[in-house]
């Protein structure tokens, strides 16, 4: 399952990718605003743009932020069997 772990990593390029909220949410299967609770809380890096007035469309996520998220939930699924 290594491969997995490896092949993932090397998905993130030095040409990083950036998704809005609703993107995000939708390759989690969340609700968007779940994504907007879990970004307040910190568990999610992203960066706004300019002055956003609480609009999650000037979010930004990295797309490295869906590999780190699989990773973690790969491992932590992995540590409870």
């Amino acid at each position: 399952m290594s491969n997995l772990i490896d092949d993932l990593a090397r998905a993130v390029t030095e040409e990083e990718e950036y998704l809005t909220i609703r993107q995000f949410a939708k390759i989690f299967q969340l609700h968007p605003t779940t994504v907007s609770k879990w970004i307040v809380e910190g568990r999610i890096g992203h960066f706004r743009l300019g002055k956003t007035g609480g609009k999650g469309d000037r979010v930004r996520i990295p797309r490295s932020e869906v590999v780190r998220l699989a990773m973690k939930n790969y491992r932590a699924a992995v540590d409870d069997e």
